[in-house]
């Protein structure tokens, strides 16, 4: 019994084992068909959706040529996409439609940027042809002025030469002999003709000005000009076309005086050509001037000689004072005011002027009368044509008489004493007159009183006599470049502190810092932008603010004399009376000038070694002669 129960259970184990392992085996099976299922089907729908990644991905890198064919393991792409079914199918089929939408407006654009680029070159050409065409056309129409002005004064010459015979025989052979016959008719024809001929010899004159200003314009043009330059007294010049004007004064209540300057140097120019400006200025000044007088004054600054012819006549509107220097343009209501002239009086001044290194400009109030200015280089400031390149050519040393420094601090006393109480007053540095004109009246407008200046010359002879509260500079200007304006104004003690506000279109606000440019505002600017500038500074009290300056001198008694002239600027003054002591000084605060002689050991060392050991700011230097 016991032999048949074991071995009933080994049968038993052996059929249970059996059954075991079928069932791993079947289970195994269905394990195997239902991953090879699930791949296909996976397979089946990711591959598409790997495929539409990839074709993306090319068309973000900008090839269309993917949507013909991109391959995969020897699949096309598209195909593949395209025969998806369901929801994947219409992905597929939306996005290849997507994408040949998006490569047809490609193309379009390439159609489209290849055909603008031909018509921007055909414009570019058709430009430069016109281009060329205006200087020819300027050339001739110069070349034609010059050869008709010419073929004119021939019989010009005969016609006002004959004239003129007949003027003289008349009056002195047949009007003594008409007068006694005492017939009204003949009395009445003899009057007639000497005021017939006294026509014809004043028009004839004006023709010939007319003429020679037309061939004095078209050879300056042209550069055919003959130049006589040489050394001239200023006041020589003067005198002369005073004395050639003086009949013009005869028939009318206006008086005509000079104020000179004392010590003024010789200046290199042409005196002939000069004179003409000056008679110019001076017949333009009676012409609009009926009671009152004109005054010819010189002014003196460090770099220029400035003459102004005064009257106290009518006056120029500002939208017309930009145009006064510009050819055959007359001013004024020619209907009612009548203004006699060619219009090539002020443009030929201006030309001579400019050819000398100087500039001219006009400042007037309607009414009120106006004034005519130009400056001349003196012998050591002769200066070349703006050039906006130059501007980092300026220099941190400058010389001066002590002398005049004093006259400096004497004027900024008492300018500053009769400012009190007034409006802020703003000076406009531009040698765009449009600019300058907009400027003007937007100042105006809030409030400011604004003047102008068409150069650094003219700013800076304009400070001489009345500093403002705040200069509006440009940097590309004739003669003096604005950060050259901004470096003077910086070592001079009177305008040290004074607001500077470069609006230009040079960017160099690193050397603007340097110069300590209160704001550097880059052109294109809004006006609002501009002026809101203008009244955080003018407001903030920007020309009161304390700049640290340095008088080294070894000079105890010069050194306090001095010391005691600059009490008056509102700047903390450190005194030094030796190197070291200056050294020391630079290196605890940040010194904006340092005064001190015109001494062979001051330098030689002190304004290298003050700026190596100041490292907050570069200092600038007024050397006292």
């Amino acid at each position: 019994l016991e032999k048949e129960i074991a071995r009933s259970n080994d049968d038993i184990m052996h059929q249970t084992g059996k059954m075991i392992l079928t069932s791993v085996i079947i289970a195994l099976i269905f394990i195997a068909i239902a991953s090879a299922i699930v791949l296909l089907i996976a397979n089946k729908l990711s591959r598409p959706l790997v495929q539409l990644t990839l074709l993306a991905k090319q068309l973000a890198q900008g090839n269309f040529d993917s949507l013909e064919a991109v391959t995969s393991k020897g699949v096309n792409t598209k195909k593949m996409v395209l025969n998806a079914d369901g929801e994947i199918g219409q992905l597929g089929h939306s996005f290849i439609e997507m994408a040949s939408q998006i490569r047809q407006s490609q193309q379009k654009l390439e159609d489209y940027n290849r055909t603008l680029a031909d018509k921007v070159q055909a414009r570019t050409q058709e430009l430069e042809q016109a281009n060329l065409k205006l200087q020819e056309l300027d050339q001739l129409k110069t070349n034609f002025l010059s050869t008709v002005s010419h073929e004119l004064r021939t019989p010009l010459t005969s016609v006002l030469g004959f004239a003129r015979i007949i003027q003289k025989k008349f009056e002195s052979d047949l009007i003594p002999v008409l007068q006694d016959s005492g017939d009204k008719k003949i009395d009445r024809a003899v009057r007639q003709i000497v005021s017939n001929t006294a026509i014809i010899v004043e028009e004839g004159q004006r023709l010939t000005t007319l003429i020679n200003d037309v061939l004095d314009l078209a050879k300056m043009e042209a550069g055919r000009i003959d130049w006589n330059m040489k050394p001239i007294h200023i006041e020589d010049v003067i005198e002369r076309s005073m004395t050639a004007t003086t009949a013009l004064f005869e028939n009318k209540d206006v008086q005509l005086r000079k104020e000179f300057c004392a010590s003024v140097p010789e200046i290199e120019a042409d005196r002939d050509r000069l004179i003409q400006v000056v008679i110019n200025l001076i017949s333009n000044a009676i012409k609009f001037t009926q009671h009152g007088a004109v005054t010819l004054k010189t002014q003196l600054t460090d770099q220029a000689l400035i003459v102004s012819v005064s009257d106290s006549g009518c006056g120029i509107r500002p939208e017309d004072q930009a145009l006064v220097f510009e050819k055959f343009k007359q001013v004024g209501d020619t209907l009612t005011d009548k203004p006699k002239g060619t219009g090539l009086g002020l443009p030929i001044c201006k030309e001579i002027i400019e050819h000398h290194g100087g500039s001219v400009w006009v400042e007037s109030t309607l009414g009120a009368g106006s004034t005519f200015f130009f400056s001349l280089p003196l012998p050591d400031h002769n200066s070349q044509k703006p050039n906006c390149s130059d501007h980092h050519e300026i220099s941190f040393v400058h010389h001066l008489p002590q002398t005049a420094l004093e006259q400096r601090l004497q004027a900024f006393t008492a300018s500053h004493h009769d400012s009190r109480g007034h409006g802020k007053q703003i000076l406009v540095v531009d040698d765009d007159p449009n600019i300058r004109q907009l400027l003007l009246q937007e100042l105006g407008n809030e409030g400011y009183t604004v003047s102008g200046a068409a150069s650094g010359l003219d700013a800076l002879a304009l400070m001489q006599t009345k500093i403002p509260d705040l200069v509006v500079l440009d940097v590309c200007m004739p003669h003096l470049n604005g950060f050259t304006v901004a470096a003077e104004l910086r070592a001079n003690p009177c305008t040290l502190s004074l607001p500077i506000v470069m609006h230009t279109v040079a960017e160099d606000k690193k050397l603007g810092k340097v110069l300590s440019i209160d704001r550097y505002l880059t052109k294109p600017v809004a006006n609002k932008v501009l002026i809101d500038e203008i009244k955080e500074l003018l407001l903030s009290n920007a020309a009161n603010t304390a700049k640290h300056i340095v008088l080294c001198d070894p000079d105890a008694n010069r050194r306090q004399r001095l010391a005691e002239q600059l009490s008056v600027t509102p700047h903390q003054l450190h005194q030094a009376g030796d190197i070291e002591t200056c050294l020391h000084h630079c290196q605890q605060y940040p010194v904006n000038l340092v005064i001190a002689p015109a001494l062979p050991e001051i330098e030689s060392s002190i304004i290298k070694r003050i700026n190596t050991a100041s490292s907050t700011i570069h200092s600038l230097f007024l050397l006292l002669d």
